[in-house]
């Protein structure tokens, strides 16, 4: 699972929230990132530090690296579990 980092409070301005109001809500999305990543012993939370929310766009190498990372896990995976006929 791949989050984007906190937005900045310079970049969220343009919403109508209060310093506090946006920090707490930052908050929270933090939390809920971590909560979510850890529904699987298998999952892995990766933080992308220059990222808004289209983190594909803003980070594609990321993404990139965390898809074959996660197909190199599957692939190893897999080569564990082959039955031998």
């Amino acid at each position: 699972m791949i989050s984007r980092s906190r937005t900045p409070w310079d970049e969220a301005r343009a919403a109508d929230f209060t310093r506090a109001q946006w920090e707490g809500r930052e908050d929270v999305w933090q939390q809920l990132q971590a909560q979510w990543a850890a529904v699987s012993s298998r999952a892995e939370h990766v933080l992308a530090e220059n990222s808004g929310h289209y983190v594909q766009f803003d980070e594609p190498e990321l993404v990139i690296r965390s898809i074959q990372a996660l197909l190199s896990r599957l692939d190893e995976r897999g080569s564990h579990h082959n039955p031998t006929p």
